[in-house]
């Protein structure tokens, strides 16, 4: 009876052993399930982000106000009718 009861805990442990740990054990499971649901999560924020990207690629080849912008912005260029403004400021004594 001694005998059978070991061989029984050692059947228990080793189904225990498969069941929970290794390579294909519930423990593996869960973190693969983890690991999944990230790797959607970033594929849906890549994708929305693409998304902008090739509207900000329509906007720059069709839409002339956003080519404008951009002109204006990155060269730092104005238009005929406006004007600039400096502002100088004054040099304290104390400098």
């Amino acid at each position: 009876m001694g005998q059978r009861k070991l061989f029984l805990a050692l059947v228990s442990s080793g189904v225990f052993a498969l069941l929970f740990l290794g390579d294909r054990g519930l423990l593996s499971l869960f973190s693969i399930h983890h690991a999944k649901k990230n790797l959607e999560e970033k594929i849906q924020e890549l994708t929305l982000q693409n998304q902008e990207l090739h509207q900000r690629i329509w906007a720059l080849n069709h839409d002339e106000a956003t080519i404008q912008d951009t002109v204006r912005e990155t060269l730092g260029l104005i238009r005929g009718d406006e004007i600039i403004f400096e502002r100088k400021t004054q040099v304290s004594a104390t400098d």
